[in-house]
């Protein structure tokens, strides 16, 4: 598997999480059985739904629809529409998560942690990514681009944001980064406050924020919030493999 950018990126998150005093005392007091999720969780993100997405998703196209593959021509301009198309159709996906139906117990374990940073980032259940449509649509785009490489560069910036958005490294509020970030982008204090216990329905978007401010569910106080996550007595078998 190649290291790219987003790859590097992450890890250097990851390494300054351990190297900050306060963030590595959180993230170290974190119980076995969250590490043992955690753990699996990003071997699943990284290694297992790659390989399946290729052997499930694509091949599933490559056999339906064997004339459109390399169809498009994407190009820069027409990948960055095809990721915020899938974007904004996760936003609805990811209200549909924390809506109250069973779909909410194959979330919901993303949301135990009460203590969020970047290790935590892609906490789920093994079955989870299979009702999300990033597991579906990338690889449809990828199957009709006849270079995939414009799309897979903005898929990575995604994925640096999405990584970023549950770790406690905020941008400055008040800085121009911070001011120009924050008219497109989820900052980590917006995401912090999906996962809070105090606002639960909010800020569904993960890489781009307007949809939240387009369908009223942005919310942002200019404070994080001071409590995360929630309690569930399911044991972690369940968790890992069969969160009902």
């Amino acid at each position: 598997m190649d290291i790219n950018f987003a790859d590097i990126t992450i890890l250097v998150l990851c390494a300054l999480t351990l190297l900050h005093p306060k963030m590595r005392a959180a993230t170290l007091a974190r119980r076995w059985d969250g590490w043992i999720l955690d753990t699996t969780s990003l071997i699943n993100h990284f290694i297992l739904l790659p390989t399946l997405q290729v052997l499930i998703a694509f091949r599933l196209y490559s056999y339906l629809f064997p004339s459109m593959k390399g169809m498009i021509d994407f190009g820069w301009v027409g990948s960055l529409g095809a990721y915020m198309a899938i974007d904004y159709t996760w936003y609805w996906n990811h209200r549909l998560f924390h809506a109250k139906t069973p779909l909410w117990n194959l979330h919901g374990v993303h949301h135990q942690p009460e203590d969020l940073d970047i290790f935590a980032s892609a906490r789920n259940s093994l079955i989870s990514p299979f009702f999300m449509v990033y597991f579906w649509l990338i690889p449809a785009v990828l199957f009709l681009a006849q270079d995939p490489m414009p799309f897979l560069a903005y898929a990575g910036v995604g994925l640096i944001i999405n990584f970023w958005g549950h770790t406690r490294f905020n941008l400055p509020r008040g800085s121009m980064a911070y001011r120009a970030a924050t008219k497109i982008f989820v900052l980590p204090e917006d995401h912090f406050w999906h996962h809070s216990a105090e606002q639960t329905y909010c800020n569904f978007g993960t890489v781009f924020n307007f949809w939240d401010k387009w369908h009223k569910t942005w919310h942002q106080p200019g404070v994080m919030p001071r409590t995360l996550g929630y309690k569930d007595p399911m044991p972690l078998w369940k968790k890992v493999l069969f969160p009902w």
